[in-house]
């Protein structure tokens, strides 16, 4: 899972922001690895996220220092990393790349940029952590695709409704009662449950 409910990235907050993870301490990027077991990629991309909110420093390349409250965001890209996710953040925005549209491959991106398909990767996960890229949809061409936040919030509305009449048997009354409890299955990962008989 890449996405802003990725574990890391949730707990990390959480900690940041309850003090659990108390404002000067320093953490090793490889420790939080270890601690997830995940990759190091998404432990990067996930501190550039913290970093964006204002909750971390980095200290160096390998570590990590919690902020004291009312630390600003820093301003400005500081790397060719920082310079893609803000070329990418703005091309979204100003709807260059429309919500719904792939985004160039990393090839692309890095002969634009002069750098490395493997530099590419890094502002990528941060911005799909960010909640404005996602992965393709089983439908789709492979690829990671612009967010389209107004169709996802209906969706949203829509599987809970959908989820929640699931689970209070509200199928059972369906004409395709099985049809819907496989789409749902699809759709958000939810078990099928049988179909009662009439």
């Amino acid at each position: 899972m890449t996405g802003p409910d990725e574990p890391l990235l949730v707990v990390l907050r959480q900690e940041l922001r309850d003090g659990t993870w108390r404002a000067g301490t320093v953490r090793t990027l490889a420790g939080l690895r270890d601690r997830f077991g995940t990759a190091q990629l998404t432990v990067q991309a996930a501190i550039r996220v913290l970093r964006g909110e204002g909750l971390v420093v980095f200290e160096g390349y390998k570590a990590v220092r919690a902020a004291r409250p009312g630390t600003r965001p820093p301003m400005g890209a500081r790397t060719v990393s920082d310079l893609i996710a803000m070329t990418i953040r703005k091309r979204i925005d100003d709807r260059t790349y429309p919500p719904d549209s792939p985004l160039p491959r990393q090839m692309i991106l890095a002969d634009e940029f002069d750098t490395s398909p493997a530099t590419v990767r890094l502002p990528i996960t941060q911005l799909l952590l960010e909640g404005r890229l996602r992965r393709h949809l089983p439908y789709e061409t492979p690829g990671t695709y612009v967010v389209n936040h107004e169709r996802k919030q209906r969706e949203d509305r829509l599987f809970a409704t959908l989820l929640q009449t699931l689970q209070t048997d509200g199928w059972s009354r369906s004409e395709f009662p099985d049809a819907v409890a496989h789409a749902m299955h699809n759709l958000l990962g939810a078990p099928p449950t049988p179909a009662r008989p009439r």
